[in-house]
């Protein structure tokens, strides 16, 4: 169970720090557009870790908040084009 885990959370990490890289390579910028689906998985997959995951150890702690900074992440970009971020 933790191998499938770490392999979606490296999968999270990845799709939200290849936007960071400006290389104009069509697939880095692609991975600006699927923010709200990234968020979801994210959210998904943080409250699998939270139900499946034994949170005493440190590798569940590690994966946990690195799903967690990811979803902070990708909602800090999301959220100022939603009813809840304050009109300009």
């Amino acid at each position: 169970m933790l191998l499938i885990f770490t392999f979606f959370t490296l999968f999270i990490i990845m799709v939200t720090l290849l936007p960071l890289w400006h290389h104009p390579h069509w697939f880095i910028r692609g991975m600006d557009f699927p923010r709200l689906q990234f968020m979801f998985l994210a959210a998904v997959l943080l409250l699998a870790q939270l139900f499946f995951l034994d949170t005493a150890t440190v590798n569940a702690q590690l994966l946990i908040v690195a799903t967690a900074l990811c979803l902070l992440w990708q909602l800090w970009w999301i959220l100022p084009f939603t009813l809840l971020w304050p009109k300009e």
